[in-house]
């Protein structure tokens, strides 16, 4: 009987396992190159003492054991090796080196590299040697991570395969040699793949509203063996198949996958009730992860805990208590916050050595864990700005009174509601001030484009300077936001010199909706008026500076400038600095609002953020309050030196030293000792060099009386806790850790869990987890916290705390998906009901490329049975930024290449930035050759190296050509005869049937655009394609988006192609760090389809013609190629509204988006033709970025991505409008106009949520067609059948 169950238990359940590999090799002895690689970093010294432990090894489980014990490392070096080499976190940077290491015959373990000639043996090496006397010896390609040994002239590599005697020969003969200085340059030989841990895979329970299958794959019955509520529905549908739709609706709805609302509401809070019982019998990290990672198979488990009312408030108490201290969700490491989102477990081990490495350094002289909390830096003071500010500050918005803000909740009390994003509220919460004195500074285009996204932030500016006059008649002539884009006018012009060309430009500008000032004069007089009103004192100019003079001269405050509420900044850490600062003054607001300092009825909230609970604040800037509460200049190095001669007079907590004999300081800490001041103690030290030394900062200012009394209360929340000299000790190790604020987590909560190393040791490093139990964070933090754990917690490097954040009042289910993250396990494997269908998704490192290698199922359908699925590292993306040092700003759609790949890319007006394609090695980036872009700038080539597998950022700075000066990359240039012009780089990050063509070839070419996921719609786009190059005349192109297409599908069109002559090239992006992400498969892909238009295609592609998958076209396409979009970069179909049952359902008819729209018709997306020339020149790609990132704050918003996206933007990006006929689709048109229609489309029908594959065949059929769907099918099934 127990058999019968377990037999019936396992037919109810699918297998699925994934793997990701690299695609370079592995032997034997790579653990043992990778260990070296990690000494190399971690302890560079001991590098060649541990090469020379090494042997030969016969497998990899004897080399793991080898490395470990061979490493001269303490106990938690070895812990932390031992986690290195399980994730394979030095593997792509032996591959660097194999890449590097030049060809070697495989009999051969071991040979030397001199100036590209290799010897292979000792003899041929001194030959090689004493026969090149004369010639000079070249640096080769370098990592920069190489340990060099020898002092010698001849610089050589041993290229390594393996530890055997042949390699110590060479080792000796090298060490013994004193005319060479060399590396060691690892080559693995082997026919193994690299598996790569350090990864997420997650199953997505699909909707299946419209069951969209292939009949091809997939067949399998779907029905399982489960007891669901007393029924076993595969015994029922066995009796009654004829019932089978019914019982599938049936089971549906009995399914506990879909709870009722009211058992919804506690699921988080249930959760983490749960997790805390099982730290008291169980293990609550496992639990985490059991409960997190398959909740859709243990919801209804959770929804039967009880939660009793205390519990709730304990649950109330904890969430609000996080949100006032700032705590956001994520990993904390020794306090330093990691999002635990997108953080991979490479950067968190960086972290956690470093933060070893820091505690090893300060020793026992204090504890650890107290000693670094210490360094947090204390809070910046607020100064009055709001007093004395009239007529000095410009304010550029109010989101109180302006219309763009008006449908935004008006109440602070918003700020009490869980969030980790910034409120939208209509109230100036946040009031930033830019000081600007001299040049305009690149922040201003930040603001402005702050402003444009919808930032809750109310911007002022205070000129001055000889910028401030034209400021000053650019406001009274237009209004603040014309007399911003004056500024940004001048940032953007080459001749800084004549600020009146940018001043004419702003106030005639047709884009700004600011009235007119009807006493000035503009249009083609205005330059002279403004010449008049600048030489004849006008009012407006003198009234403006003596207010702006006068309220920099009170406040004392610094040029270039900027704050926040009251916090002064630096004016170039804006962009850096002014979003988490943002974030740190929610929270600070928050509680204001909590403790009822600030409610809905407070006139200046502005006035209460910079008083807080506080009587009075500083009303001047003091000049060394940078220096007093900013990192320290430098500190003692020799903390034993300073106990000999540091002696202090006075008993206060706070250590002053006061250096130097002619120091102005020395009489003020006399005036302190002999007013007996408590606060501080004293000391004065001889010579000449004049310095001060607070708590251990070093400060070479001179300090007044005041400007100590500003940082003694700072200083004393320090100096109460710092035992003896201590304070020296700890800043100089923290000098030399990573930047990275620390943050205090209070784990003295009812909903936190702390796991304490197995002796306390208390020097370990915490490792912080704060979490919502049913989020996509706890799922990846909770096989982190069991990886460190189980690898870390025994040395001990770790100690373990966990603090449960739950949400209290869920209205959908929270997770609807499975997850997991591979760390040393190497594969995800998943067991999940049979009846249920799943899309599987990748969850990667920002750097990687990785594409499917192998899946016997429909990656988008999986429908119970099993499969060994397969993904490669494709390749390892190269991200960066790239500005003109001339003009300061991106150049937009300069090409860029990474050679020797020949690899090419565009870059982005937004931020610069740019990405490339490459595998481990070392590489330069240069400005593409033969290309507009070579011709009209300068840049230095740049070395690269890849050899990461986190990846890095690249910074490259271009300069235009004297002579091209006035000519922008991206204009139509018809007299450029040259070669240049004519040309450009076409082999991208994409394979090619073709190769490249002349610039008229190319123009002459239909480019059609598509992509596709799943079976299905790979079929369908098969079909597509056929269908295109049936109807279109003439050479005919597709760019096919790879990122989810399959090996399969590419081979089948290859072979299609081939048969009816086209051509296929396929494109690819990794979706940028900085733009916010999706996290549905469909709204990926949605975004894929229309943010990154402007960089997925080389420049000398003029047109793309977007078609859908799902369509067959029954036109020339190249009708559509040709059609004059009248200067709009892009051209859409419109909704029908020939069908009146569905009328209904176009939600655009009415409501916000019939406002919205005002008159414009709404477009849809499954069929559009992209100018690219004015696409990029218009910088279009970019403003739809921009929109987006604005619009996806809200998750509601945006609920088809690539459709509404463009016809929201329509009034700032036009678009062109296509006649009806270019698209047809059932669900929206009248069967009356189907025959002059020249694209069909299966658009899903909202009434009858048919199943795509039957509406093809049943749609795509009669004698409208010259072939059926269906003939088009066996068409290419037979091209395909006969080209195997």
């Amino acid at each position: 009987m127990l058999l019968v169950l377990v037999w019936a238990g396992a037919r109810c359940w699918a297998r699925y396992e994934v793997k990701m590999y690299a695609p370079w090799p592995r032997s034997p002895e790579s653990p043992l190159f990778e260990a070296a690689e990690f000494v190399a970093e971690v302890a560079p010294e001991k590098y060649w003492t541990f090469v020379e432990r090494l042997n030969d090894t016969m497998d990899e489980a004897e080399a793991l054991g080898m490395a470990i014990e061979a490493a001269p490392l303490d106990a938690a070096g070895k812990a932390l090796l031992g986690v290195s080499l399980s994730t394979r976190e030095f593997s792509a940077r032996v591959e660097a080196h194999r890449s590097l290491a030049g060809a070697a015959p495989k009999e051969s373990v071991a040979f030397v590299a001199r100036n590209g000639v290799v010897a292979r043996t000792p003899d041929a090496f001194r030959e090689t040697l004493e026969s090149s006397v004369e010639e000079e010896c070249r640096e080769g390609t370098r990592l920069g991570t190489e340990v060099w040994r020898g002092e010698g002239a001849e610089v050589v590599e041993l290229v390594v395969s393996s530890f055997n005697a042949e390699f110590k020969r060479w080792l000796r003969i090298l060490c013994d040699d004193d005319r060479v200085r060399f590396c060691l340059r690892w080559k693995p030989e082997g026919e193994a793949r690299t598996l790569l841990a350090g990864f997420g895979a997650s199953l997505d329970i699909k909707n299946m509203e419209y069951k969209n299958f292939d009949d091809v794959k997939n067949s399998e019955d779907f029905f399982d063996d489960r007891d669901i509520e007393g029924l076993v529905f595969s015994k029922l549908a066995e009796r009654k198949p004829e019932l089978k739709k019914k019982l599938s609706e049936l089971r549906d709805a009995l399914d506990t996958s879909e709870l009722k609302a009211w058992r919804i509401r506690d699921l988080s809070l249930q959760a983490s009730v749960a997790v805390l019982a099982a730290a008291a019998k169980d293990d609550p990290f496992e639990k985490l992860q059991d409960v997190s990672q398959d909740f859709p198979i243990r919801a209804t488990w959770v929804s039967t805990t009880r939660v009793d009312e205390e519990t709730r408030i304990k649950a109330q108490r904890q969430v609000r208590a996080m949100m006032r201290a700032g705590t956001r969700p994520g990993i904390y490491v020794g306090g330093v916050y990691f999002s635990a989102a997108d953080t991979s477990i490479h950067a968190l081990m960086k972290a956690v050595r470093e933060e070893a490495s820091q505690r090893a350094r300060i020793g026992d002289r204090v504890e650890a864990s107290d000693a670094l909390s210490l360094i947090k830096k204390p809070a910046a003071a607020r100064i009055d700005l709001l007093s004395g500010s009239k007529g000095a500050v410009t304010y550029l918005n109010n989101l109180e009174k302006d219309d763009m803000y008006r449908r935004w909740p008006r109440s602070v009390q918003q700020l009490l509601y869980p969030s980790w994003q910034l409120h939208a509220i209509s109230k100036n919460l946040y009031t930033a001030l830019v000081v600007l004195d001299g040049p305009p500074h690149e922040a201003i285009r930040f603001v402005q484009m702050m402003l444009d996204q919808g930032y809750p932030v109310r911007f002022g500016l205070v000129v001055s300077g000889k910028l401030a006059p034209l400021f000053a008649l650019a406001r009274a002539a237009r209004g603040p936001k014309t007399a911003l884009d004056f500024l940004i006018r001048v940032l953007d012009d080459d001749d800084e010199e004549d600020p009146l060309r940018a001043y004419v430009g702003a106030v005639n500008s047709k884009t700004r909706d600011e009235p007119k000032n009807a006493s000035f004069v503009l249009g083609k007089e205005a330059r002279a008026e403004a010449e008049r009103l600048l030489t004849t004192s006008s009012s407006i100019v003198s009234e403006y500076e003596t207010a702006v003079g006068e309220f920099l001269k009170s406040k004392n405050l610094p040029s270039n400038c900027f704050a926040l509420n009251g916090k002064i900044k630096k004016l170039e850490d804006f962009q850096q600095q002014m979003v988490p600062l943002l974030g740190e003054e929610q929270q600070y607001l928050s509680d204001l609002v909590s403790r009822g300092i600030v409610t809905d009825r407070t006139k200046s909230i502005y006035g209460k953020a910079l008083y807080g609970d506080a009587t009075t604040i500083p009303k001047r800037y003091s000049p060394n309050t940078d220096l007093l509460l900013d990192d320290p200049e430098e500190t003692l190095e020799r903390p034993d030196d300073a106990e000999n001669v540091l002696i202090f007079e006075g008993e206060g907590p706070v250590r002053i030293v006061i250096s130097g004999e002619k120091n102005a300081m020395k009489q003020i800490g006399r005036d302190l000792v002999s007013q007996k001041d408590p606060r501080v103690r004293v000391c004065f030290l001889p010579g000449d060099d004049d310095y001060i030394i607070i708590n251990g900062r070093k400060i070479k200012a001179n300090l007044s009386r005041d400007d100590l009394e500003f940082i003694l209360p700072y200083e004393m929340e320090i100096a109460e806790k710092i035992k003896g000299d201590v304070e020296v000790r700890i800043v100089a190790a923290e000098r030399s850790r990573r930047k990275g604020s620390r943050e205090k987590i209070n784990l003295d909560g009812d909903f936190t869990i702390k796991q304490q190393t197995q002796d306390n040791n208390t020097n370990t490093v915490p490792v912080i987890a704060v979490v919502d139990p049913l989020t996509r964070e706890a799922q990846r933090i909770s096989s982190i916290l069991l990886f460190l754990r189980s690898s870390l917690s025994a040395a001990p490097v770790v100690s373990i705390s966990l603090v449960l954040t739950p949400s209290l009042d869920l209205s959908e289910m929270p997770l609807q998906k499975y997850y997991r993250y591979v760390l040393d396990d190497n594969s995800a494997v998943f067991t999940t009901p049979k009846s249920q269908v799943l899309t599987l998704q990748i969850d990667t490192p920002e750097a990687w490329d990785v594409q499917t290698a192998k899946a016997s199922q429909d990656l988008d359908n999986l429908r119970g049975g099993s499969d060994d699925i397969e993904y490669e590292l494709k390749s390892l993306v190269v991200q960066g930024q790239c500005y003109d040092s001339k003009e300061r700003r991106p150049p937009n759609g300069l090409q860029l290449v990474l050679d020797p790949l020949g690899r090419d890319t565009l870059v982005m007006q937004n931020l610069g930035y740019f990405q490339l394609r490459g595998q481990p090695g070392a590489f330069e980036i240069k400005l593409a050759p033969n290309t507009r872009s070579e011709k009209l700038y300068d840049m230095a080539e740049v070395p690269v190296v890849v050899a990461d597998l986190d990846g890095g950022a690249t910074q490259l700075r271009v300069k235009k050509k004297p002579q091209f000066k006035d000519v922008d990359l991206l204009d139509d240039d018809d007299d450029d005869d040259t070669e240049e012009g004519k040309s450009s780089i076409f082999d991208r990050w994409f394979s090619s049937s073709s190769s490249s063509s002349s610039k008229n070839e190319e123009e002459d070419t239909v480019h059609v655009f598509s992509l596709a996921t799943g079976a299905l719609y790979e079929r369908f786009l098969k079909i597509m394609m056929l269908s295109v190059r049936k109807r279109t005349s003439g050479p005919v192109k597709f760019w096919l988006f790879e990122n989810y297409l399959t090996p399969a599908f590419k081979s089948d069109a290859a072979k299609i192609a081939a048969a009816t002559n086209f051509s296929v090239a396929y494109v690819t992006y990794k979706w940028p760090e900085w733009l916010r992400r999706q996290t549905v498969k469909q709204r990926v892909i949605w975004g894929y389809k229309i943010l990154f238009l402007d960089v997925l295609f080389p420049l000398n592609v003029p047109k793309i013609i977007y078609v859908d998958a799902d369509q067959v076209v029954r036109s020339d396409l190249r009708e559509l190629w040709n059609l004059d979009l009248k200067g709009k970069p892009y051209g859409y179909a419109p909704f029908c509204d020939s069908r009146p049952e569905t009328l209904g359902f176009q939600f655009w008819r009415s409501g916000y988006w019939k406002d919205h729209l005002r008159g414009k018709p709404y477009h849809i997306s499954a069929l559009y033709v992209v100018d690219l020339v004015a696409f990029r020149r218009m910088a279009v790609g970019d403003q739809l970025r921009a929109v987006y990132d604005q619009l996806s704050r809200d998750p509601n918003s945006l609920s088809n991505l690539d459709q509404d996206l463009p016809n929201y933007a329509q009034h700032s990006i036009p678009i062109f409008t296509l006649p009806q006929e270019w698209l047809w689709c059932e669900s929206w048109c009248s069967d009356s106009t189907k025959p002059v229609a020249k694209t069909i489309d299966l658009c899903n029908n909202p009434q009858h949520k048919e199943n795509k594959l039957s509406m093809a065949k049943r749609i795509i059929n009669g004698s409208l067609f010259n072939e059926s769907w269906v003939q088009l099918d066996d068409e290419v099934n037979a091209i395909v059948s006969s080209a195997a």
